[in-house]
């Protein structure tokens, strides 16, 4: 009976340091699909930049000649990079380069796009966010917010 009794205890006292660990795997995951989210839409900026060194015209300071988008925005780039809102007929957003799934879009301003996920504990805390670039040569930001996964 005492056995029992002490392997119960050790089992308990393995439990309570396990759990902990084992909880936050759904968390980890959030903060996983975030940072690749994040890689993405660096990867679509990217080659929006890539396509607009191949318009001519289209890279220059501010905005040049219009291209067509993925999305079949037609639509110029700012500083050779997608902006941060999409305005239609006049610029194109990062939003017209990538297509992901689980996540809200927020155009917060011209400038700034948050991709919120959608199944967070708190979708404005936990997200990708998109700045566009003010400087000819210079990539837009992408930054992970992952304090509310």
């Amino acid at each position: 009976m005492i056995e029992l009794i002490c392997v119960i205890v050790i089992l308990g006292a393995l439990s309570a340091t396990a759990l902990p660990k084992f909880s936050d795997f759904q968390r980890d995951a959030r903060i996983a699909v975030v940072t690749r989210t994040a890689a993405e839409i660096t990867g679509a900026a990217r080659m929006a930049y890539y396509k607009c060194l191949l318009v001519s015209g289209c890279y220059v300071a501010l905005h040049g000649t219009k291209f067509d988008a993925p999305s079949g925005l037609n639509g110029a780039a700012w500083n050779g990079w997608p902006t941060g809102q999409s305005r239609s007929g006049y610029a194109q957003g990062i939003k017209d380069w990538i297509t992901i799934s689980g996540y809200t879009v927020h155009e917060l301003n011209t400038a700034v796009t948050e991709f919120r996920l959608i199944n967070s504990l708190t979708p404005t805390a936990c997200l990708a966010r998109y700045t566009e670039t003010s400087t000819l040569g210079v990539p837009p930001q992408v930054v992970t917010v992952t304090t509310g996964c």
